[in-house]
């Protein structure tokens, strides 16, 4: 799949309708390989000459240029000859889904908030985790679509999301910072999870505990159904797992998805229960539970 900056060419121009969205996307090509520069007023355009490439609002007096139009929403799509066009129309619109949110998670990780309560039948109380963030979102262009490529098999850490991911620990700022390190058990990522959170670990400064034993395959299920079978198959195994390092510890449990937060919930539930003070979670991705992989609403029935 094709990333913006794969398509960009340098000198070029992305159009786009919005000036924060402008913003926003200089921000995530950048982050992305392809040096950009948000230029929305004439003064801008001034100083801006000498860019790699322009995120506009408007088409430039810049003859020659690539010019590259993201649809967003019902706005009127220019279609000049030789331009590309990205968002509901063209062959690229599930790699740049444009709208305002473009490429918050490039400046902004995205808020991991946990179930308020366990489903009815299953455990008592509420969830023991302490919330934590996500570095990218799945249904975002920035990095979601090679994101959801690298999940369907296993590896290691993808090298792309790690200076966004220095940026986003060197920034975060929790209001109490971990102790230790746990990988959480991902059946299609085990290898990436902890090759991962040993990474994290030692940017942070972290001892690295280990990791939890999971269910060997994805379980797709109504809340209720999974979290009942999470706690058959979920355990501490000391072979794998520092237990005595957890006691009196917060713990940052690194995982690779969070979508509605049962998973992940269940695994700090055990972790409390051997003595971890607190567990806030991080996460290379979060999705909406009712967003469908072209970002559409899709409420599950």
């Amino acid at each position: 799949m094709a990333t913006l900056a794969d398509l960009v060419s340098p000198g070029g121009q992305v159009i786009v309708r919005h000036p924060a969205t402008a913003r926003v996307l200089a921000v995530a090509l950048t982050e992305l390989g392809r040096p950009a520069k948000a230029v929305t007023t004439p003064a801008e355009l001034a100083a801006s000459r000498a860019a790699p490439c322009l995120v506009t609002t408007a088409r430039l007096p810049m003859p020659g240029s690539p010019i590259i139009y993201v649809a967003q929403g019902d706005w009127p799509v220019p279609q000049p000859e030789g331009a590309t066009i990205l968002g509901p129309v063209g062959d690229h619109r599930r790699a740049h889904r444009a709208s305002g949110a473009l490429a918050r998670a490039v400046a902004n990780p995205h808020r991991l908030d946990p179930p308020p309560r366990w489903p009815a039948g299953t455990l008592p109380g509420a969830p023991r985790i302490a919330g934590g963030l996500a570095l990218a979102d799945l249904d975002e262009p920035v990095y979601g679509d090679r994101l959801r490529t690298d999940f369907a098999q296993d590896g290691e850490f993808p090298e792309y999301l790690r200076p966004h991911c220095e940026r986003v620990l060197a920034r975060w700022r929790p209001a109490h910072r971990p102790e230790v390190v746990v990988a959480a058990p991902w059946p299609a990522g085990q290898y990436r999870i902890h090759h991962g959170a040993l990474a994290i670990s030692r940017l942070l400064g972290l001892p690295f505990a280990g990791r939890l034993v999971g269910p060997s395959a994805p379980l797709e299920a109504d809340p209720a159904t999974r979290v009942r079978a999470l706690a058959r198959h979920v355990r501490l195994n000391t072979d794998r797992l520092d237990v005595p390092a957890l006691s009196g510890k917060r713990v940052l449990l690194v995982g690779q998805l969070w979508q509605e937060g049962w998973t992940m919930s269940m695994y700090a539930q055990l972790l409390a229960g051997a003595g971890a003070r607190e567990v806030t979670g991080l996460t290379l991705a979060k999705r909406s539970p009712w967003t469908s992989p072209l970002a559409r609403p899709a409420r599950r029935h």
